[in-house]
């Protein structure tokens, strides 16, 4: 009886020992897609590769970054790697606001739905903001449907981009424009003005 426990505990323990070298090779890979919870967010900082845990993504080199909700870590990151002073959040009010805010970073706060569209004002506004050229990182909470349409107004309005390949790249961060289809037939009206 001793050793059939002994033999589960090993096989438990076989398994588990795979499934957590699946895990670290994959995010090392990039196999698997932020946000991720906490515990594997630890394990991405562990093996080096924080970006991943937190859907981030360079929208523009040196002035516009895009992620899902940070923390203070990752906002350290961000800021040492690549100088960002702006944080604007789509999901209103942020645990990690006070820790930007103590860093030095500027602080803008939208309380956005990712269901709905944001008002065309506010939207505007947003796309304005990525165009000021200071090094910012937009957020929401998992950085793939708020974060989707502000960048992709952004590259409509600002970099003459079509809608279709702005649409393209918001799926590349997990945004699923099936989900919603009266939602993308009004930014597609909305982005074509």
């Amino acid at each position: 009886m001793k050793h059939r426990g002994l033999a589960v505990a090993a096989r438990v323990a076989t398994v588990a020992a795979g499934a957590l070298a699946i895990v670290w090779l994959g995010m090392g890979a990039g196999w698997f897609r932020g946000p991720y919870p906490g515990p594997s967010r630890d394990l991405a900082w562990a093996l080096g590769v924080p970006a991943g845990a937190y859907n981030f993504g360079v929208v523009a080199e040196g002035r516009i970054y895009r992620s899902a909700r940070p923390d203070a870590r990752f906002l350290e990151w961000v800021a040492a790697e690549h100088g960002v002073r702006r944080v604007i959040s789509l999901s209103g009010d942020d645990p990690s606001h006070p820790a930007a805010r103590a860093m030095g970073m500027d602080v803008a706060v939208f309380g956005w739905s990712a269901s709905e569209l944001p008002p065309e004002a506010e939207l505007r506004r947003v796309a304005a903001m990525l165009a000021g050229g200071e090094p910012v990182l937009l957020h929401c909470a998992s950085g793939s449907d708020r974060t989707g349409y502000a960048i992709a107004a952004h590259r409509v309005w600002n970099e003459d981009w079509d809608r279709e390949r702005a649409v393209e790249e918001m799926t590349r961060y997990w945004h699923r424009p099936e989900r919603a289809p009266a939602l993308h037939e009004e930014l597609a009206e909305r982005l074509g003005r």
